[in-house]
């Protein structure tokens, strides 16, 4: 019984730390600034997905991927892929957008760029 508790223990363990890193889902009218800064003011927010980064608040990922319903509202936008922005002066920038895995995200630290799930990869780690 109590190997069966330390084992339960050390399981717990090793999941706290991967739960923890894990990219925040942002919703609602929240997320509307994040999917103005990346694709445009005219954008509705259901056009995309939104996360910000469990490793630093100061970063997030809006994902082009329309809910379902709208797709035909969702045409006019001409950006088809991913945008990381980065919060400063009060306001989200974009610091680097790309639509493909081949492309190459430098711009991006690599903590935030594997927590955000940025499908790309850097030269040089």
């Amino acid at each position: 019984m109590r190997r069966v508790s330390l084992i339960l223990c050390a399981v717990a363990a090793l999941a706290v730390p991967a739960a923890a890193a894990a990219r925040v889902s942002v919703s609602g009218a929240a997320k509307a600034p994040l999917v103005h800064a990346a694709l445009g003011v005219q954008a509705p927010r259901q056009c995309a997905a939104v996360y910000i980064s469990s490793v630093d608040k100061f970063w997030a990922a809006v994902f082009f991927k329309p809910a379902r319903g709208w797709d035909s509202r969702c045409k006019a936008i001409k950006h088809k892929g991913w945008t990381a922005l980065h919060h400063a002066h009060g306001a989200w920038h974009i610091n680097q957008s790309g639509q493909s895995a081949a492309c190459v995200a430098v711009h991006v630290p690599v903590k935030i760029r594997k927590d955000l799930q940025i499908p790309c990869y850097p030269l040089l780690p």
